[in-house]
């Protein structure tokens, strides 16, 4: 059986995480024997070009060469992330028709603009940037509200991460109730690194943070505004908030929280081994959001045993419940929950011993088994 992947970016040797949880999939197609060819489209391609990434066969094309490769169909099906236009409409202009597609929702291709209103500042350039980005973004929600419509006529079947993310699309297409052939299934967590660490009640006072900080998505800002009001508590001195990331707001932010002894600041991008080693020093991850489909970071933290405090917004209650995390609308809740873990180190204790449910939903082993399993049902339907 031999499957088509395309994709926009793919990792390489000069990059090496872009888009690594479709390669991580791709690894496992070939692990259990599927024939496997991934073809990254860029239309500035002059040229096709090819390279060997970890064992993976990976093409660069333009336009041409892809409508070319998809009339030859000499594959079983097709799997796209990120159904752009220009790509999605190449694929199903040129597939046999009845062809199966496969295409995983992930979110940025899918989400009105409105819901990214936070980035917009009242300066020129912030102006003019977000006034393209809805230009370019309204086209793009057009071609997702035809191909939502047209789903079942080009047999295609999509995958989202979240009811939250399968929701909005909908919403942001007005296609209520229209998407007919769909599965949800979380991105999954790579247990074999992300594994449980047993805490100790002194873990409870080590706070711990990793994000961008390059859009206001990832509330940095929630972060440091906590901690500045956590300062004025007695019990303040007594915590450590150990702080990691990069991106153009990093300085801006974390010089908020400079002055305080008990804040670790730390500027830089990290491999999966070295944010395993930051979760097992740590007992608490404090990690507010704006806007998230899921939140792999903030799971790969849960699965390690942090216990998380985070926002009480799209996909994240999907993803926390009270038995093992605490999810907050203001200031006052994040405080509010950091405060209980302060006082009562067993309610900590249980909770990071209940990470291990989140553990057993998002493993590896179970999240590919059933991508496997959709993808082998579409080759023999």
């Amino acid at each position: 059986m031999k499957l088509l992947v395309v994709v926009t970016q793919y990792p390489s040797k000069d990059d090496l995480y872009r888009s690594g949880f479709v390669h991580s999939r791709v690894k496992k197609y070939l692990e259990v024997g599927l024939e496997v060819e991934v073809y990254v489209y860029n239309n500035s391609f002059n040229m096709s070009s090819s390279y060997n990434f970890e064992g993976v066969d990976v093409t660069c094309v333009n336009a041409i060469e892809l409508k070319n490769k998809i009339i030859k169909n000499d594959y079983d099906i097709i799997l796209v992330h990120f159904a752009w236009k220009k790509v999605t409409n190449i694929i199903l202009e040129n597939k046999n028709k009845n062809m199966n597609v496969i295409i995983w929702v992930h979110g940025v291709e899918a989400l009105s603009w409105h819901r990214r209103l936070f980035n917009l500042t009242f300066d020129l350039y912030s102006i003019l940037s977000f006034s393209n980005y809805i230009i370019k973004n309204t086209n793009q929600m057009l071609f997702y509200r035809n191909l939502i419509r047209n789903h079942l006529k080009n047999k295609v079947h999509f995958v989202f991460v979240s009811n939250w993310m399968k929701n909005v699309t909908e919403q942001d297409t007005n296609c209520i109730g229209e998407i007919k052939n769909y599965s949800i299934i979380p991105n999954p967590i790579n247990t074999s690194v992300f594994k449980y660490d047993r805490k100790t009640k002194e873990k409870r006072l080590k706070i711990f943070n990793l994000r961008p900080y390059s859009t206001k998505k990832y509330a940095n800002d929630i972060t440091i505004e906590v901690i500045k009001q956590l300062s004025n508590k007695e019990y303040f001195r007594n915590l450590e908030f150990n702080l990691y990331g990069k991106g153009r707001l990093f300085n801006k932010l974390t010089k908020k929280v400079k002055k305080y002894d008990n804040v670790n600041i730390h500027k830089g991008f990290y491999k999966q081994k070295e944010i395993k080693k930051l979760h097992d020093e740590n007992g608490v991850i404090l990690i507010p959001t704006r806007q998230d489909a899921q939140g792999v970071s903030m799971c790969e933290a849960i699965c390690s045993g942090l216990v998380p405090i985070s926002s009480n917004n799209t996909a994240i209650p999907e993803f926390i419940d009270s038995s093992y995390g605490y999810i907050c609308d203001t200031i006052e809740d994040y405080i509010d929950a950091i405060e209980e873990i302060y006082y009562n180190p067993e309610v900590f204790l249980t909770k990071s011993r209940n990470t291990v449910k989140l553990s057993k939903r998002l493993g590896r082993e179970q999240v590919e088994k059933k991508e496997l399993d959709l993808i082998l049902s579409h080759i023999s339907d």
